[in-house]
């Protein structure tokens, strides 16, 4: 092992890494505590075998910067279901177990983890799988069911249906995350609404477009009536015209 120099008793590498050196078992699970959604390949012989770091003793612990809860000598893990932007993972969470420790659905949210359900998580998906999805729908008009084919592949492109069905978890979770980014975006999450005419403040969620005459933010109803506009139309998309 590059690391502490013993004899390596399984061949591995890890496909995620950049220019990985060969590490044995534990220093493979030691070095990954911050990036544990990295494959690793196992060499089998006469070829690499995927294998996730799960299966090799990897335990994610939340509350505690990736460190064992000390509320308990043998933190309870949990089993897993983590979707990343490589693929679907199987894993051990262990939550911190402080008396007054937050919920686990905080300590996801923590650990930039979205949950699906907020009683009793049982799966969850990074923060970076739900980024890159919703670029992917706005970008490229991707759908959901494209997507997560792609991330079934990425997870076993030999034996695809080794991996169970999430998709309806995926458009779920996709819905929630994108309303909140509408919120954030428009404003809504720093009570700007408190700040806006109350035509402006219900069911807006979309920036108030600069340019377009505003009543009561950029134009006065005198000035309205001076420039001799008929109506002003908006539409639930935050369309304008005059």
């Amino acid at each position: 092992c590059t690391w502490c120099g013993q004899p390596m008793q399984l061949t591995m590498r890890c496909r995620d890494c950049f220019q990985a050196p060969p590490l044995c078992v534990s220093c493979q699970v030691t070095s990954h505590v911050h990036n544990p959604f990295h494959w690793t390949e196992v060499w089998q012989g006469k070829f690499y075998a995927c294998q996730s770091l799960c299966d090799l003793g990897l335990l994610i612990c939340l509350g505690h910067n990736s460190v064992a809860c000390p509320a308990s000598l043998r933190p309870p893990s949990t089993l897993f279901v983590v979707i990343h932007a490589n693929g679907i993972h199987n894993m051990l969470l262990g939550f911190c177990q402080c008396p007054r420790g937050p919920n686990h659905y905080i300590q996801l949210l923590c650990a930039n983890l979205f949950p699906v359900t907020f009683d009793n998580p049982k799966m969850a998906f990074s923060y970076t799988v739900m980024k890159d999805f919703h670029l992917h729908m706005l970008c490229s008009k991707k759908s959901a069911y494209d997507y997560y084919a792609k991330l079934v592949r990425q997870t076993s492109d030999i034996v695809l249906a080794s991996t169970n069905d999430h998709y309806q978890e995926l458009l779920h979770a996709s819905q929630i995350w994108m309303d909140l980014k509408a919120s954030q975006c428009c404003g809504e999450a720093h009570d700007v609404n408190n700040n806006l005419p109350p035509f402006a403040a219900s069911r807006i969620c979309s920036p108030l477009c600069p340019a377009c005459p505003q009543l009561s933010i950029n134009i006065s109803k005198e000035e309205l009536a001076q420039a001799d506009l008929d109506k002003l139309c908006i539409l639930s998309e935050s369309l304008f015209w005059m």
